[in-house]
């Protein structure tokens, strides 16, 4: 390709109504969808999240999510589109730890499931009791915590967060109480994963964080989650009638997500409206 064409030249613009991507949904909760997104979209959701998360062009990120996966999209490729931050990809399952130490990365954010791995791996070399022990002693205990985040490739981490799933309240403490402060996350496909993120000032285990500043959330009478991005899909693919449905008449997206609300926006994910 590069041998047959020309260097774009300029600053080419593209039209920020143009269908950008189609991304397909997870089929967790029902078949799977073509969610339809925008250039305009991904490049407001791109730019918020570098906006909001301090991101720059020194930052290093690992990516392993296929690139279908709609936060590998977001987070890593778009983010790195705006910043010019240098992203390692890793080379397979096997080598998934050796590549997190090549990468070092500064935001690494993964799902439960993951998190959990890593501390089962640590238990595996030092027991947990022994463990619990010397973290409590002063000096030791600020060696054993560099050496355990060394060990996983975290150390240079100063962004970590969940996502997809809920995670244990007391995973979280575990990896705060070595330093990392794991941060929780909630978002959609349908939203170009621009929703809710926890903060610094707005972090709670149990719930999800607070919304972006340009996010609009309520709650349904029926405590359905209602939200309206500036990354809101355009559609689903040749599913016009379900597109219709999934939004209300101003325009917020129906979630599918039961929710409550604190007064200082953090959001707790409390079931489905339709449980599948």
């Amino acid at each position: 390709v590069i041998a047959s064409a020309e260097p774009i030249e300029g600053r080419p613009v593209g039209d920020p109504d143009a269908l950008a991507i189609i991304i397909y949904t997870s089929g967790s909760t029902g078949r799977p969808k073509g969610v339809m997104h925008s250039m305009g979209a991904m490049s407001q959701a791109a730019q918020g999240m570098v906006r909001e998360l301090k991101l720059v062009s020194g930052d290093r990120a690992l990516s392993y999510l296929p690139l279908a996966h709609v936060f590998e999209r977001a987070y890593i490729e778009c983010t790195s589109f705006v910043t010019g931050s240098h992203i390692f990809f890793a080379e397979s399952l096997d080598t998934f730890v050796a590549d997190l130490n090549r990468c070092r990365p500064t935001m690494f954010i993964s799902v439960p499931r993951l998190w959990l791995k890593f501390q089962l791996g640590v238990f595996q070399k030092m027991p947990q009791k022994k463990l619990s022990f010397l973290l409590k002693i002063p000096i030791i205990s600020g060696l054993i915590k560099k050496k355990i985040l060394a060990g996983l490739g975290l150390d240079q981490v100063r962004l970590a967060g969940s996502g997809s799933a809920p995670i244990p309240a007391e995973l979280i403490a575990w990896y705060q109480s070595l330093g990392l402060n794991l941060l929780e996350g909630y978002a959609m496909s349908e939203d170009f994963a621009y929703s809710h993120l926890s903060t610094e000032e707005f972090n709670e285990p149990g719930y999800v964080g607070v919304p972006y500043p340009e996010v609009k959330v309520r709650i349904s009478d029926e405590g359905e989650i209602l939200i309206d991005s500036p990354g809101r899909m355009m559609g689903y693919y040749k599913q016009p009638e379900l597109t219709a449905e999934s939004f209300t008449e101003d325009g917020y997206f129906r979630t599918g997500d039961r929710g409550e609300r604190k007064p200082s926006g953090l959001l707790k994910i409390t079931g489905r409206v339709k449980e599948i």
